[in-house]
């Protein structure tokens, strides 16, 4: 049913917003007339809307990225408070395609986090902006760090017989053991279980993929719905994509994955497409270069708490290239390193 409400949530949204076509309205006009039993469910939409509308600080999103999330959000495992899921679920099934389309991630923790008997069991949250990371000390001890635009839903003690949380972004965790409460985080549609280890989870809505790299202990890397799954070891990544919902493993090679974390860049003859990549991720900014032949080229060297453009100037004059910016964007010029 909840597959139905989307679609015309949808098209409700459109009207809304004067973006729909003829056909469309004609559309959710007769459906709204076959369906006069859920009156109270376009009130809720409306009032939802209006609040939305009247918050200025409401984030941008994308809503396909995002309808997973929402999803895992209210998918809390069967372990934690059934009757109180089972009595939130009805009125998620009507608006939460509503909600999540028009207010994204964030707003849904708000509207929920101060709900009586704590339906979702999440009470706290931690943000980031593009300004900043963040240290946070969970409940049994645990500790996170949280990387740039980055969030983290977690209750304020974990009760029943896990201990689960929610990210959006990136984080690293160290794990307190505890070998009866395992640790569980949601991110988009996967899923990592843990007894205690130490590991970084990489899940931003803007990339198609969720990467798990694991520095101790085993993890267990699945989806949401456990139907596919690995068991990640130290030096070892895994990767969920998104769309195809496919989970591949392999030796990490990537010696800078928690560069964003202790703030140094090791590179070994490392060719410019790796190179590339890495100071995309540390910096979270874009970097094209104007000819292929560019990427021939290889880099020896490494970067302690480096500002961007710094480090820019040292690569492009290591290499015979030169470099521009504009509109947040560097762009590496020349055709060095044949």
């Amino acid at each position: 049913m909840k597959e139905h409400y989307s679609t015309y949530w949808e098209l409700f949204i459109k009207r809304k917003t004067n973006t729909i076509s003829p056909s469309e309205l004609q559309e959710l006009e007769t459906w709204i007339e076959a369906n006069t039993d859920i009156a109270s469910t376009i009130c809720d939409f409306e009032q939802i809307y209006a609040q939305s509308a009247a918050d200025e600080d409401t984030p941008s999103f994308d809503p396909h990225n995002e309808w997973q999330e929402l999803q895992t959000m209210i998918k809390v495992d069967s372990d934690s408070k059934q009757t109180h899921i089972t009595r939130l679920f009805p009125w998620i099934a009507r608006v939460a395609a509503a909600v999540i389309l028009v207010l994204g991630f964030t707003f849904i923790f708000y509207q929920y986090q101060n709900l009586q008997s704590n339906d979702l069991n999440i009470q706290n949250m931690v943000q980031t902006d593009e300004s900043g990371q963040k240290a946070v000390e969970l409940p049994d001890g645990s500790q996170v760090w949280l990387n740039r635009n980055s969030e983290l839903l977690y209750p304020e003690s974990f009760e029943g017989k896990t201990r689960t949380l929610y990210l959006k972004g990136e984080a690293f965790f160290e794990v307190a053991p505890d070998k009866n409460k395992p640790f569980i985080v949601h991110s988009g549609s996967s899923k990592t279980t843990v007894l205690g280890t130490s590991f970084n989870l990489r899940a931003y809505s803007r990339e198609d993929e969720v990467k798990l790299t694991v520095v101790t202990g085993k993890v267990a890397f699945t989806l949401a719905d456990n139907k596919e799954g690995v068991i990640v070891t130290p030096g070892d990544a895994a990767i969920l994509v998104n769309d195809t919902k496919l989970i591949s493993q392999h030796k990490n090679e990537d010696v800078n994955f928690l560069s964003w974390k202790t703030g140094q860049l090791l590179f070994d003859d490392s060719p410019m497409g790796q190179l590339i990549q890495s100071l995309e991720n540390h910096y979270n900014i874009d970097i094209e270069v104007e000819q292929s032949e560019t990427l021939n080229c290889r880099f020896t060297g490494d970067f302690q708490q480096t500002d961007i453009e710094s480090a820019i100037k040292v690569i492009t004059r290591a290499t015979g290239t030169s470099y521009t910016y504009s509109e947040g964007q560097f762009l590496i010029k020349g055709s060095g390193c044949k």
